[in-house]
């Protein structure tokens, strides 16, 4: 018998046959493609994008994953839409993250058909395949009643971006799998926190798609510079997610912990400095649920909570004095939301959109609808709005209200589900998605978190948590 570790020269020789073949069929295709960048350059680019994303979720489903929420989550689409396929400055064309989106529900439709799927996972199957056909239909129907294709297309990507449940529920099915995902989402906690923080420190300005970038000026405070705008749906999920994993120890030694603890300060530090206190609000409402739900486990959320507070005042206290003066400011504004502008925009606006829901309740008015009107009161012109920040009145808007109902009950179906037949540990993560939910949909009454590109693969990604199948199911 061969010494462990030998293998015999047969073996050998057909390694290196097998690699020779590799390499000189790679080098065969970098030549083609050479030869294709200076003649077709954009046909170079798309076929390397298609070779490219057509492998990752394949081989690297969990990378491909992280790559698709870090894409939506962390950059401005201003980024994308400047290297994507016919896009640019004033037109969407194809981007990064519509085919990674397509690639991961290329690989979910083959694995699903072949995996053991519980009963509420298919049911969760049907239904959001059943949501994307009608997103894809009111996209058809916005192009037919005259919509700009850009806006049309852009509301599309941003409901289409729900299928990423489809996509992670084969991840979070394998063991193998999931323990890899739940690692690389604290990666993806701590660039998200680090991003944040970077837009604030060097001042980035707001950009034109609100998605990135500091906002100037913090309503009703005395002092404050501006509020951190990009990573704002993502910072409340962090936070609430961060502190289920540390009440579930899923970080098995104290370095793991503190990695935690630190990716949890820097989204709460990111989340105040968006002085929105309507984020605040939710993210402790999300926390309370956590710890309602932690049952033994909630003294370590008591041990970590009074560190992770003074590691994140500190923090604040010697960079940035001020920023508390206007946090606090800001907080005990909450008592004049009776002559707060912003009150007053959104019920005007939510007032616009009800009229056009009632006038096609069921049908919706298609992807691409707007309303026209105008602030006299401040002086602003009547104007095209294609946008809401109430983000279930958006989607009964565009997509019907039966669409909207059904987005609603998924909601709260996957809150209210039962933890019971879960490894303790698992549960606390289930209870942190189903904490994160429950701050999302309250936030989406005053923000479209609900239907905000920034927010709606995310959202797939914690419903799909919490259908995750039980160890012995």
């Amino acid at each position: 018998m061969a010494a462990r570790g030998l293998r015999s020269p047969g073996l050998m020789t057909a390694d290196l046959r097998s690699h020779g073949l590799i390499v000189a069929s790679a080098t065969l295709a970098a030549a083609l493609l050479g030869a294709l960048s200076a003649v077709r350059p954009m046909i170079a680019v798309g076929l390397v994008a298609l070779v490219i994303v057509g492998l990752l979720p394949f081989k690297f489903p969990v990378g491909h994953f992280l790559l698709l929420l870090f894409v939506l989550g962390a950059l401005p689409f201003g980024l994308q839409n400047r290297f994507g396929f016919g896009g640019g400055t004033g037109a969407v064309g194809v981007v990064l993250s519509d085919l990674l989106l397509a690639g991961g529900l290329l690989r979910a439709m083959i694995v699903l058909g072949r995996q053991r799927i519980t009963a509420l996972q298919v049911a969760a199957v049907f239904l959001m395949t059943l949501f994307m056909a009608v997103v894809i239909a009111q996209l058809v129907h916005g192009v037919l009643r005259g919509g700009l294709l850009s806006e049309v297309g852009t509301e599309a990507r941003v409901m289409l971006g729900y299928g990423a449940l489809l996509i992670a529920l084969p991840i979070l099915n394998d063991e193998r799998h999931r323990s890899a995902l739940l690692r690389g989402l604290v990666v993806l906690g701590l660039v998200l926190g680090g991003t944040g923080l970077a837009q604030w420190l060097f001042g980035i300005s707001y950009g034109s798609t609100n998605d990135f970038g500091v906002r100037e000026g913090v309503q009703l405070t005395s002092a404050g510079r501006g509020q951190l705008q990009g990573g704002l749906n993502g910072f409340p999920v962090v936070v609430i997610m961060g502190v289920a994993a540390l009440a579930a120890h899923t970080a098995a030694t104290l370095r793991g912990r503190m990695i935690l603890g630190v990716m949890v300060a820097l989204n709460v530090i990111c989340l105040l400095l968006t002085f929105e206190r309507t984020f605040w609000l939710v993210t402790v409402v999300g926390c309370a649920l956590v710890v309602v739900r932690a049952g033994h486990a909630r003294r370590r959320i008591l041990v970590w909570a009074p560190i992770l507070a003074a590691l994140v005042f500190v923090s604040v206290a010697s960079v940035s004095p001020t920023t508390l003066t206007t946090g606090r400011e800001r907080l005990l504004s909450l008592g004049q939301y009776s002559s707060d502008g912003s009150v007053y925009y959104r019920l005007v606006e939510s007032g616009h959109v009800l009229t056009q829901i009632r006038a096609r309740p069921l049908a919706g008015s298609g992807l691409g609808a707007s309303i026209y009107w105008g602030r006299p009161l401040y002086r602003v012109p009547p104007e095209r709005y294609t946008f809401i920040h109430n983000g279930f009145l958006y989607v009964a808007w565009k997509l019907g209200v039966i669409t909207a109902a059904l987005l609603l009950l998924g909601f709260l179906a996957a809150i209210a589900r039962s933890r019971r037949a879960f490894d303790p540990a698992i549960a606390l993560i289930v209870a942190g998605a189903q904490g994160s939910l429950l701050a999302l949909l309250i936030a989406s009454i005053t923000f479209p978190t609900v239907a905000a590109l920034s927010s709606t693969a995310m959202i797939g990604l914690l419903l799909a948590i919490c259908l995750v199948r039980p160890a012995n199911a």
